[in-house]
Order: C-alpha cells, then structure tokens, then sequence
C-alpha cells in the first residue's frame, strides 16, 4: 500500500514538473499561471495513472502523454503549434531517456534484469523512481536556463526535423523498454541494450546540441537582417526629418511675410480680415504640416514628431505625456524602441473606428515607464496571440518585436501586452542607470 501511494506521489511530481516545463517554456495565454498549472498537472496525472492500468504497450502510454500535453499547450499557452508539439515530446524524450538510461545503469550493478526492477515493488524500485524524477527536474530546468537566454528563431523545416529526431529516439526508446518487459533477455541481448541505451543518449545530446546551434545562428541572421533593416528604417526617418525641417524652413522664411500683412491690414482696421488671414495661415500652414512635440532628446523628439506628422496625415489622432528626462538611456536604442513600438501601433491603429494612438512615457521608482496604446478593429490577442507578422514577406517584417525585446532585454526591463475593449497596449519598463533608490 506505502509504496503504491509512492508511486502515485512520483507520477504527480512528474506531472507537476512537465507541466511547469511547458509553462515556462511557451509562456500561458491567461492570466492565472497558477490554474493553468494546476489544471495540465491533473490532467496529465490523471492520464498516467489511468492508462497506467490498461496500457500494456509502453508506446500508447508516450502518445497519450504527449497527446494531452500538446492539447493542453494548444489551449492554455502562447506561441506556434510547431513550438507547443515540440515541448510535448521533447517532456517524454526527457522521460523515456532518463528512465531506459537508470533502469539500465541498475540492471548493470544489481545484476537485476530490467524487467524485474520495472515490475518488482521493492526499495530498489523506489530508488529508481527517485533518481529518475530527480535527474528529470533537473533535465528540464537545464533545458529552460538554456533556451531562455535564446528565444527560437527556428523555421517551420527545422522545427520539423528537430522534432522528428526526437520523436524518433523517443519511438526507440519506448519500443526498447517494452521490449525489456515482455521478454527474457541473454547476456548478449543486455549488451546490445546497453548499446542502444548509450546511442540514444548520443543522439539526444548531439540533437540537442544541433538545436541550440541553430537556434544561435538564426538569433545571429535575424540580428544582421534587423539591422538591415533599421538602418532602412532610420533612412527613411532621415528622409522624413528633412522635410519636416524643409517646411519648418519655409515658415520661417515666410514669417516676415505673414507679419508684414497682418500688419498692414491691423493698421488700415481690417481687424476681422487680419483674423481671417492668420486662421488661414494656422489651418494651411500650421495644422497639418507642422507640430513640435518638445522633449530632453532631441533624436527622441525627431521620431515622435515623424510619428506625428504621419498620424496627421493619415487621420489618426495622436495624444502624447512625456514627463520625464528621456536623456539617460542610448539615443539610438530608445529611439529604436519607440519607433518601433509606435509604428506596430500606427499599424494596428488602421482601419479601426476611430483610430488613436495614445503614448506616455513617465519615470515609476528605477524604471523608464513607456505605455503606447491604440485602437484595434478586431482583436489582436485572440485572433494571434503569438503576435506573429501577418505580411507576406515574413523573412523581413516581424523583427520589430524581436528587436523591442532585445532593448528591454539588455536594460533588465519587463515588457507586456494587454488588450480591452479594442485598445491594444504595449507596456515597457527599462532599468534606469545610476537611479540613487
């Protein structure tokens, strides 16, 4: 009775660390962490201890172990589906390697046949439950740390073959396992499962290895191609800037002018017809092709007065509060950021009923506060919540999110996005430097 209530205790703790896995490695779509952990920690038990008594092949048991994780990925966490089935395998690959792995490791020492240690509840038994669960939280914490510090940038054909080879050894190492259990195997059997057992830890490793590079070489090719293509962006701001400084040249060049009439017409009492003429030249002149928005930095009052100038011309109304110093973080990073940020909201701000791009920037404790809120015509979390580009040319275009957490990344900063009532907004906080707290 003890030690089926272990077993029971193992399965559980086995389920609450996949679980956490899976959370931590695709991030949840609802608010409460908690409950959703709860719930895929539950339904993943439930699912063990129940086939637990009808499965007699090992490999229905590993199918609908990653059945009920991928379903419960594909409804309660964030990212693409290709993404969420690899996580799923990738927590039974865990399993299966690390239990073959032990069971052998034992067999070996104990001069105990595997069957005999998967069957017989002994101290033994117990034993062997406690080094696998163990070495499998720690697996999958190492596995966390060093996939955290390097979002996947993989394509969907690398995606593919990664989870193809782990599926792969995970499909030998249930066939071995179940292999072990049903039959009585020789001295010389034993050594050709040692060599299997050896081989799929290999290839575990060299896939995992595989990977991790390739994961780092996209991270490095999307860096390059984002550069590209801020330095275009920042091209065509230049061009921008330059025509905002044109018109700005023009006024002032025409001031003298417009003075000289106003004056004129003042002095002859043509108060009302002098009015007339300056409303004229505010609409004409003013309105529409000139605004200042004034700030500490001047680069970061150069892409919000582009950013304003384009709203203008395109009907969507743009409300601005910047109470803070803006000249103590990187001109270039922070100009990066917000233009960025802005031009996702100016994006997302078209064709809604009544477009609006709000954006405030304030100082809260040791962090820069930056929130940017616009009007949506549908929503955007629940029609795409992995907030995945929807253009074409994906190669090219969704690389300002990846270049927006790269700059909260490197100030230690926190980013998040919400939506309510069709306003999306996107809230930054960066580290501010030398803060005496």
């Amino acid at each position: 009775m003890i030690l089926t209530i272990i077993e029971y205790i193992a399965s559980l703790a086995e389920s609450m660390i996949a679980a956490d896995f899976i959370i931590k490695y695709n991030d949840v779509k609802f608010k409460s962490s908690l409950l959703t952990f709860l719930f895929i920690t539950f339904a993943l038990f439930s699912s063990i201890v129940f086939f637990n008594f009808l499965a007699d092949f090992e490999g229905l048991y590993g199918l609908i172990y990653i059945a009920v994780l991928g379903i419960c990925s594909i409804i309660f966490l964030n990212g693409r589906i290709i993404e969420k089935l690899f996580s799923s395998v990738l927590c039974i690959v865990l399993v299966a390697v690390i239990d073959i792995t032990i069971l052998t490791l034992f067999s070996t020492m104990l001069d105990i046949s595997i069957s005999e240690l998967i069957t017989k509840r002994n101290v033994f038994r117990l034993i062997i439950l406690f080094f696998t669960k163990f070495l499998y939280f720690l697996a999958s914490r190492f596995i966390l740390v060093m996939t955290r510090k390097s979002k996947n940038h993989l394509n969907m054909l690398e995606w593919i073959m990664i989870t193809l080879i782990f599926v792969t050894t995970l499909s030998i190492s249930l066939l071995s396992i179940n292999f072990v259990y049903k039959f009585n195997l020789s001295s010389s059997d034993y050594y050709l499962l040692h060599a299997v057992v050896i081989g799929i830890v290999i290839i575990n490793l060299v896939s995992f290895y595989l990977f991790t590079v390739l994961n780092k070489h996209h991270k490095d090719i999307l860096q390059l191609t984002g550069m590209k293509i801020q330095m275009k962006q920042q091209s065509k701001s230049l061009d921008d800037l330059k025509a905002l400084s044109l018109e700005m040249r023009k006024i002032q060049h025409d001031t003298a002018k417009y003075i000289n009439i106003t004056s004129t017409l003042i002095s002859e009492g043509k108060h009302q017809k002098a009015l007339e003429y300056l409303g004229e030249i505010q609409k004409n002149k003013l309105d529409d092709n000139f605004h200042v928005i004034v700030t500490s930095n001047d680069v970061i009052n150069a892409v919000l007065n582009i950013k304003y100038t384009y709203c203008r011309k395109n009907n969507i109304e743009f409300i601005y509060q910047i109470t803070t110093d803006l000249s103590v973080l990187s001109d270039v990073e922070l100009s990066i950021l917000l233009a960025n940020l802005l031009d996702n909201a100016i994006e997302g701000a078209i064709g809604s009923k009544n477009p609006f791009v709000k954006i405030s920037i304030s100082e809260a404790k040791a962090y820069l506060v930056i929130i940017i809120t616009n009007s949506i015509p549908s929503s955007i979390i629940k029609n795409n919540p992995g907030l995945i580009t929807t253009k074409k040319d994906k190669e090219h275009h969704g690389l300002g999110l990846l270049t927006i957490r790269d700059v909260v990344e490197k100030y230690d900063g926190i980013l998040n996005f919400s939506e309510e009532n069709l306003c999306f907004s996107a809230d930054v906080r960066l580290k501010l430097p030398n803060i005496n707290q």
